[in-house]
């Protein structure tokens, strides 16, 4: 929480202060943090307080898995989505009986904190391929920050290499967003991610 910040400025030679006051009270309007249960569902959602979309971003927690058997590819891989003003999405390819809790955190600003906010749910790498390039609108890349919301998997596969099983995403500029993994996997690679530009 930010209080009363006072700039000062001497004009020279007119024998008076222009003093400006800047206060802001409320940075952050609100933040929420959730769960979501995939247990033998490819996808499901959670209900959150109502937020305005165009000022809210949302982070990806993790996931937390039970049981002991191995598990697929498809089954792990998940991707977190805002569908709207009150539901968060989680999706994966693939359905496993054990349950998968995935967590999130919902961070809502004040108008006049981010400029716009972009939404890729799935951008996904071919089933040939190591890489993808996304198109963005134009952005400033010196006030964009991306935000990492998860991967899937179309592999039915138990995990491999650690370099088939993470990708990357990187702004690659003002109006490129590239998404990468370490090897083909033969199989495609969703993977979803926020663009949030600030004012």
């Amino acid at each position: 929480m930010l209080h009363g910040f006072e700039y000062g400025r001497r004009a020279v030679g007119q024998g008076f202060n222009l003093v400006s006051t800047w206060m802001q009270t409320n940075v952050i309007r609100s933040v929420q943090a959730g769960t979501i249960n995939l247990a033998g569902a490819a996808t499901n959602t959670a209900t959150i307080n109502v937020v305005n979309v165009n000022n809210t971003i949302l982070f990806f927690g993790g996931v937390q898995g039970s049981g002991t058997a191995s598990g697929a590819l498809n089954t792990v891989g998940i991707t977190i989505t805002l569908t709207n003003s009150t539901t968060v999405t989680a999706t994966r390819v693939g359905t496993d009986a054990a349950a998968m809790t995935v967590h999130f955190f919902v961070l809502e600003f004040p108008p006049g904190v981010i400029r716009s906010v972009q939404r890729f749910g799935s951008v996904d790498i071919a089933a040939s391929g190591t890489g993808k390039t996304q198109a963005i609108t134009a952005v400033n890349v010196n006030k964009t920050i991306l935000v990492y919301l998860g991967m899937a998997q179309n592999d039915g596969g138990t995990y491999g290499a650690v370099t088939q099983t993470t990708t990357s995403i990187t702004l690659t500029s003002s109006i490129l967003v590239t998404v990468n993994i370490g090897a083909n996997i033969g199989a495609s690679t969703p993977t979803s991610f926020d663009v949030i530009e600030f004012y």
